[in-house]
C-alpha cells in the first residue's frame, strides 16, 4: 500500500543554545535543495555564536530570506527556535540536521 503522508504537518525545534554559522549555511542549503518542494514555510530565530544580532530567517518553498536583525537584549537567553511546515516532512532527520550545527 502508498505510506506517502500528504497531511500538512509542523516541526518545532527549540534549544537553548547557539549554532555554528558556517553549520547552518550548510543547513539551509540542504533544507532548500532537499526538502524545498516539501517546505511550504519555515521560519526561525537563531543565536548564531559570535553574532550580537538575532538571526532571523523565513523561507517560502525555495526562496529564503535571512538576515540579522535586532540585538539579543541584556538579560535575554540566547536560544534558537524554528519552526517548519510542509508535507512529507521527515521530524527525526531535521532534528538530527539541525542538531549538528549546534556549537558545542
Amino acid at each position: 500500500g502508498h505510506t506517502h503522508d500528504y497531511r500538512v504537518t509542523s516541526v518545532g525545534i527549540e534549544r537553548d543554545a547557539e549554532v555554528m554559522k558556517d553549520k547552518l549555511d550548510k543547513f539551509i542549503q540542504w533544507l532548500m535543495k532537499e526538502k524545498g518542494s516539501d517546505l511550504y514555510r519555515s521560519k526561525g530565530v537563531l543565536a548564531v555564536k559570535g553574532l550580537k544580532n538575532k538571526f532571523v530567517f523565513q523561507a517560502v518553498h525555495m526562496q529564503f530570506g535571512g538576515k540579522p536583525q535586532d540585538l539579543w537584549g541584556e538579560g535575554e537567553k540566547r536560544r534558537c527556535k524554528m519552526v517548519f511546515i510542509g508535507k512529507n516532512l521527515n521530524r527525526e532527520e531535521l532534528i538530527r540536521n539541525f542538531d549538528a550545527c549546534i556549537a558545542r
